[in-house]
């Protein structure tokens, strides 16, 4: 097996936290490496940290799931507000940008 992959299914046993992908229906669950989102938004004089929240997770792990996905972390509920996009060049890993609902 490739050496990258065999390192970044170790990342995720090793340090991901443990999420349910679909809790109301099929209750998958999954690994994620938590990102915290650098974005920050200027209203006039204030400067705000974007309330979304990136996720890296296997591909496999979103077979078939895609926007609008839900995603169940540690009892908070998040929707995945965009198509999930290959954050890497191996393609080893998505990122999911989420936001609580």
């Amino acid at each position: 097996m490739d050496p990258f992959a065999l390192a970044v299914d170790a990342s995720f046993e090793r340090m991901g936290i443990d999420g349910i992908l679909d809790p109301d229906v099929i209750a998958r669950p999954v690994k994620l490496l938590p990102q915290r989102p650098d974005e920050f938004v200027d209203v006039g004089s204030f400067s705000v940290q974007a309330e979304s929240g990136l996720y890296h997770v296997r591909p496999s792990d979103m077979a078939g799931y895609g926007k609008g996905a839900i995603l169940e972390i540690a009892g908070e509920r998040r929707r995945v507000q965009s198509a999930p996009r290959s954050s890497d060049p191996r393609r080893l890993k998505l990122l999911l940008n989420t936001v609580a609902i």
